[in-house]
């Protein structure tokens, strides 16, 4: 399966799972770690549990239009209204990373 057809992965236990653009999820067995260093840099760590491949990203919010399961500082929108917390000590970094792109 090709990278650019991956949203963002979630921890899910020993497994990680992927959810891809046209809303399948596919299962990773390993750690969100050791999928992180074999990504390319396309995706960008923004919660202890989310990795956001982010070519998908829309915007960033304070809330959440749906129930993320997660806690987090903001929320990420992303392709299809797709949603994903972001934790409160990754924020500078993807509020940076959203005014340099």
């Amino acid at each position: 399966m090709a990278s650019d057809q991956v949203v963002f992965c979630k921890a899910a236990g020993d497994y990680v799972e992927l959810n891809l653009k046209d809303h399948q999820q596919r299962l990773f067995t390993g750690s969100l770690k050791e999928l992180e260093s074999s990504l390319p840099k396309t995706f960008l760590r923004v919660h202890r549990s989310y990795l956001v491949n982010v070519e998908f990203i829309r915007s960033l919010n304070s809330k959440s239009s749906q129930q993320v399961e997660a806690s987090g500082a903001g929320f990420l929108q992303l392709h299809d209204s797709m949603e994903v917390p972001v934790s409160r000590r990754i924020m500078p970094t993807v509020r940076n990373y959203i005014k340099q792109n």
